[in-house]
């Protein structure tokens, strides 16, 4: 049985080395040219992964994996007076550049299996069964099992399930990274996070690697807006949403180099009904996507691949196997998207939150925290 892969991202790296590990035939389809991804170790962002996705990455790789990003032992609020709101204990936390995760993939899977340059077009089908994947360079791969691990904007997902309607941008997160060795010594193992109390705006910095740092600033799209700025346009754009923050947030973007930052455009998808129809699978943000108040996605993604490969392998029959892969992950899925709505719906209207509750803008249903400290306040998130 030959699987082919459509995507080369965290999920689709992480679905090919389960699959390979079971002895299935399986390539995998990446759009761009650069993979393994080179350039400025400060491009691109990071994500946050806990516990258990920290153990699958065990199974790839016992010792190497241990040296991957950095671990986050506490998560801090403050208002951006400095006054401090929270500060809680995280248990088994790291963030991780997504170059460094993706690399670290990549040798593990054998390199020539890896079809780099071919950006999907369009299933060929054969009776409603998709048999082969065409891409836009006339490179055509057939196989008898597709999965698209094809990011956000899926065109995978689109072929089966028809154009996805998704929500509206109502919040905007600018990410970017900095090398700062002074503020290491001090936040090295700090989430640090500044929220205004009355409006939906805030900064967030996440140590990545030593002396390292991402950082983003979240806001909502009625305050200001921003989109194809230059670099110069795009940091001034940044000390303007920050003019009321701490020096710490001022020195940081002061010091960026924006050449390497981004404007990400937040929104979601309601629950998918199945991830599959007939050959074709869907894993990671193909399958779902969540606003980024939970700090699921990549987390999401690693335990689809686990989960699928396990299903995959538990039977001949692969609708079987891609029924129980939806029934095993649906509520996950649908719990990180409701906190993730509610989150949003927080940061949007403050005002609205119970000043005797503080939610954690981390995935919500894991007991991966101890608090410390918590203050009464009149905003969650």
């Amino acid at each position: 049985m030959k699987i082919v892969i459509l995507g080369g991202g965290v999920a689709g790296l992480s679905i090919a080395i389960f699959l390979k590990k079971n002895n299935f035939d399986v390539i995998v389809n990446e759009r761009t040219q650069n993979v393994p991804l080179s350039g400025n170790a400060l491009s691109g962002h990071a994500f946050l992964i806990q516990d258990d996705v920290q153990k699958i990455l065990h199974e790839y790789d016992d010792q190497t994996c241990d040296y991957l990003g950095n671990k986050v032992n506490m998560f801090s609020l403050f208002r951006p007076s400095g006054r401090e709101m929270m500060n809680i204990q995280l248990h088994e936390w790291r963030c991780v550049r997504r170059n460094d995760l993706i690399n670290y993939l990549y040798t593990l899977f054998p390199n020539e299996l890896i079809k780099v340059g071919r950006a999907f077009s369009h299933f060929i089908y054969d009776n409603e069964k998709a048999v082969a994947a065409q891409f836009t360079n006339g490179d055509i791969e057939y196989g008898d099992i597709f999965i698209g691990a094809d990011g956000a904007n899926s065109i995978a997902r689109n072929e089966i399930f028809g154009e996805t309607s998704f929500t509206k941008v109502e919040v905007k997160e600018i990410v970017g990274s900095v090398y700062n060795e002074e503020l290491y010594k001090t936040h090295k193992d700090i989430f640090t996070k500044f929220q205004k109390e009355d409006k939906g705006l805030a900064f967030g910095l996440i140590p990545s690697a030593e002396n390292q740092f991402v950082w983003f600033i979240q806001y909502d799209t009625t305050l200001s807006d921003a989109s194809n700025l230059s670099a110069d346009a795009l940091k001034t754009f940044c000390k303007d949403l920050m003019s009321e923050f701490p020096s710490l947030v001022k020195e940081v973007i002061e010091a960026t180099n924006f050449s390497n930052s981004y404007i990400w455009n937040t929104r979601d998808f309601d629950l998918l009904p199945a991830f599959h129809k007939n050959n074709i699978v869907l894993v990671g943000d193909a399958a779902h996507v969540a606003v980024p108040f939970t700090s699921s996605g990549v987390t999401n993604a690693i335990i689809d691949a686990k989960t699928l490969a396990e299903c995959v392998n538990d039977t001949i029959d692969f609708t079987v196997a891609f029924s129980n892969y939806y029934e095993k992950r649906k509520d996950y899925v649908k719990a990180h998207l409701e906190m993730g709505r509610k989150l949003k719906h927080l940061f949007l209207n403050p005002l609205d939150a119970d000043e005797n509750e503080i939610l954690i803008p981390l995935i919500p249903e894991k007991k991966v925290y101890m608090p410390i400290n918590k203050k009464k306040t009149t905003e969650a998130n």
